[in-house]
């Protein structure tokens, strides 16, 4: 190979790994892939065209992104859109090293069985709101969690999914427990 193709070669990788944080791979430098992914719960199934974001940290280069909305109780519906973290490398990253989230967006762990999962702030510098999702979709807690806080929350009620968005974003919405979330 001559000099100027090896010396392009290398510029191309170094502004990829400076792109992608110098994480283990180059796919998020890259357009952002779709396909179309089917989760089927006890009572929460969707078929979604799915997207992996294209801010995704370490970790996180294959989350799934879809659709979904908040039906609140007086009828009103709060679409908005989500990371779907389903494994448990996914989770356990979470929103680890995120400088920001977007308006509207947020991240839903899905989990394999009901059961009161635990979370906590480590390595996350935003400030976020936590949903509790039963797997018919409804809201049993919602609680607020420090940058960096390495406190547990633990939920009030075993649940199969849980929503983090930006810290303040319910209580703006309007959402309270009770409410009914919708993927898709």
């Amino acid at each position: 190979m001559s000099k100027p193709k090896v010396l392009i070669l290398v510029v191309f990788i170094v502004c990829a790994l400076i792109l992608n944080g110098c994480g283990d791979s180059i796919q998020s430098v890259s357009q952002p892939t779709t396909t179309n992914v089917v989760i089927t719960t006890t009572s929460i199934s969707a078929t979604i065209p799915a997207t992996t974001p294209a801010f995704a940290t370490s970790g996180q280069s294959q989350l799934t992104v879809s659709m979904a909305a908040i039906r609140k109780t007086n009828g009103e519906e709060i679409k908005m859109t989500v990371e779907l973290a389903r494994t448990s490398r996914e989770q356990e990253t979470g929103l680890m090293g995120r400088q920001s989230l977007p308006t509207d967006r947020g991240m839903l762990f899905i989990f394999p069985e009901t059961g009161k999962y635990s979370f906590w702030m480590k390595d996350t510098p935003l400030a976020l709101s936590i949903a509790f999702i039963t797997a018919d979709g409804k809201l049993v807690d919602i609680r607020d969690m420090n940058p960096l806080s390495e406190e547990i929350i633990t939920p009030k009620a075993e649940h199969l999914y849980a929503l983090e968005v930006t810290q303040g974003y319910f209580t703006q919405k309007g959402v309270k427990v009770g409410d009914v979330f919708k993927l898709g």
